[in-house]
Order: C-alpha cells, then structure tokens, then sequence
C-alpha cells in the first residue's frame, strides 16, 4: 500500500513557518562552521531568487532559529515557490555537508515541515517559539543572546538576512527592545511545528499547567479528590486543548472513556 502525502496547508499571507530536520535526528548543524554554511544557503537563495523578480514576488525571510540537529525558518513566499526554494537550500546544504564530512546518503529527515501562518497574533508566537528555543534549551540566558536566530537581529534592530519591513513593524509594536524583549517571556497554548520530540514536550506543558490551574483555581489539594462534577469540568478543559485523545482524557480526568466520548459529541452539537 503506497500512502499519499499529506498537502500543504497554503497561507493566504504566503508565510510559513518551516522546520527541516537531520535525518535521524543527526547534529547536520553541530559544529560552528555547519551553522555558517547553512546561514550562507539562505542568504543566497533570497539573492539569486530576488534579483529578477518583481517586489511582491520577492523571497523575505522574517525570522530564523538555528540549532544542532534542525533549522526553524519563517518566510514570506510564493505558494508556488515553497516546495523549490527549500529543495534547492537542503539539496545544497546536503552536498556540502556530505563532501566535508566525508559521508554518503541522507542529511535531512523526510521533506521539510511546513505550518501556514494566517495572522499577525500567530505570526508573532511563532517568532516567540522558535527564538526561545536556545533559551528553553538552557544554551543562553536571554534570547537575544544566542548567536544563531533572529532575536538578536529584532532587538538590535540590524540584520542583512531580514527583512527590514519585518524588523521595523516588529519592534513598532513594543514601543522599545526592553518591551520586545519582555514578549519573549509569554507563554501561549499553541503547538507550534517542531520535531517531535518537542512537540510531545510542549503538550505535556501545556496539559499539566491547565490541569494544575484547574486545581488551584477550586482549591483542590489532590486530583484523586476530585468530586465527579469537577472531574467533568477538567475533562472538558481538556477536551478544548483539542489535541489529546479521547483515552488520554479519560486517564488524566478519572471518567471512563464513554463518558469522554459523550461529552464530546454534546459538545459539537452546541
């Protein structure tokens, strides 16, 4: 049995939120001069495309977040451009990267990743997500800190790799890099595009806080005392994350799986 592959979400902004990963999670991107080379593709492939094209059709990456074994990007792009623009930067990369280290066969996991961004409160968590990696990651401190994302270039206010258009409007919304930096510091329920690894990291976080603050919010000590009127509220909060399974919910709520499952339709009809 031969399985399609899933079509791309198309943004109607035409920017993306784009992950690339090494293949078997290999660290393609460890060392200092990987990171340079992979930095100098993107570089490059917003040159040669932009130089004899029209300024609406133009490639503009908006931000970037660089680590051991995976590349987040944001870009502005053409729907139609996407799927050449990152074949070209992996294909290039992947020669390069194979001929220095002397190897054969796949650098980058599967096709790349792609997340359609359609408004500006999404586009913003993404730019929050993918710089606070470094940080999440225990590399830096600060965001800004970290020598190979974006963030340093929003706070600065300098960059030959972003668009300057993105730069300005970005920071204009903050008033000041102080209040640039501070957004950094909030959180949201979205699951950004990452590997997977993170993704399921990132779930866990956002479930046990919203478990946590249920709990704290009634003044419950333990879970396993909950009412079962309470324990109908919780499965409904976390029905509403809308990324757990019905069983997952089930476990974590104490009702049985029939339960969630009539909840659930009850809710859909409303």
């Amino acid at each position: 049995v031969i399985l399609s592959r899933k079509a791309r979400v198309k943004s109607s902004l035409g920017i993306y939120h784009v992950l690339a990963i090494g293949d078997k999670n290999d660290l393609i991107f460890e060392k200092e001069i990987h990171k340079y080379k992979a930095v100098e593709i993107i570089k490059n492939a917003k040159k040669e495309n932009n130089i004899n094209v029209k300024k609406e059709n133009n490639i503009n990456v908006i931000a970037y977040c660089l680590l051991n074994d995976h590349i987040h990007m944001v870009l502005k792009v053409e729907d139609n451009k996407l799927e050449n623009i990152m074949k070209s930067m992996n294909v290039k990369y992947s020669i390069y990267y194979n001929r220095y280290e002397k190897r054969h066969g796949h650098v980058f996991q599967d096709r790349f990743g792609s997340e359609a961004i359609e408004n500006n409160d999404l586009l913003l968590g993404v730019l929050r997500y993918i710089h606070n990696h470094p940080l999440k990651m225990g590399i830096v401190d600060y965001a800004a800190d970290y020598c190979w994302s974006s963030a340093k270039e929003y706070v600065s206010q300098y960059s030959d790799l972003i668009d300057f258009n993105y730069l300005n409007k970005t920071i204009n919304l903050f008033k000041d890099n102080n209040k640039l930096t501070l957004f950094h510091d909030i959180s949201d329920e979205h699951i950004y595009l990452d590997t997977k690894e993170e993704e399921n990291i990132n779930k866990n976080k956002i479930t046990n806080n919203k478990i946590q603050q249920y709990l704290n919010e009634n003044r419950i000590n333990n879970k396993e005392n909950m009412t079962y009127e309470e324990r109908i509220e919780l499965a409904n909060i976390l029905l509403k994350l809308n990324f757990l399974t019905y069983c997952q919910v089930s476990y974590l709520s104490g009702l049985k799986y029939y339960e969630i499952i009539n909840m659930s339709k009850v809710s859909e009809r409303k």
